[in-house]
């Protein structure tokens, strides 16, 4: 019982987990296939003749997510966990990469790959982040400060000239 509450990243290496990980994929697969179904589940090639598709119901069971768990939270959180282990693992499927929000470039976006597969445990990527927060919160205040001082020269410059014309009426 102890085994299967062990997370996969525990047991597996990540080179190893990136192995199996497609296997996994293919379970899961079958389990929403399961649900959406209601109980059928054809281990059929699809459109995209993936061959863990043709293997028996046997030899890779679908899987379910747990009771209380919502299939597409679940789907996306197994998604999300592959993208993660491909980026950390060197592959670069840029289809799968998510844009840069606007305003932002790539450069600026942060590696969330690393803060769970990194040697150092994620603290490069964590150091990282507190930097570029605080070099923006130093940015922030430096804009808030030039609008400031414009605005006091403009405010005692347009007070200057009031006065000016006050004084010859």
């Amino acid at each position: 019982d102890k085994a299967k509450q062990t997370k996969p990243s525990k047991v597996l290496g990540r080179d190893s987990l990136q192995v199996a990980y497609p296997y996994i994929q293919e379970r899961l697969r079958r389990g929403i296939l399961l649900n959406d179904n209601g109980g059928a589940v054809s281990a059929t090639v699809s459109q995209n003749n993936n061959p863990l598709q043709s293997l028996s119901n046997e030899l890779l069971p679908p899987v379910t997510p747990p009771k209380g768990i919502d299939i597409d939270q679940w789907e996306a959180f197994h998604t999300e966990f592959g993208f993660l282990l491909d980026r950390a693992c060197g592959g670069s499927n840029n289809e799968k990469e998510p844009t840069a929000p606007s305003g932002t470039s790539k450069v600026e976006q942060h590696d969330d790959s690393a803060l769970l597969w990194s040697s150092d445990k994620g603290s490069a990527e964590l150091r990282q982040r507190r930097e570029t927060r605080a070099q923006r919160a130093a940015e922030a205040l430096g804009s808030v400060e030039s609008v400031k001082a414009v605005l006091t020269d403009a405010v005692l410059g347009s007070v200057a000239g009031d006065d000016g014309d006050n004084s010859s009426s």
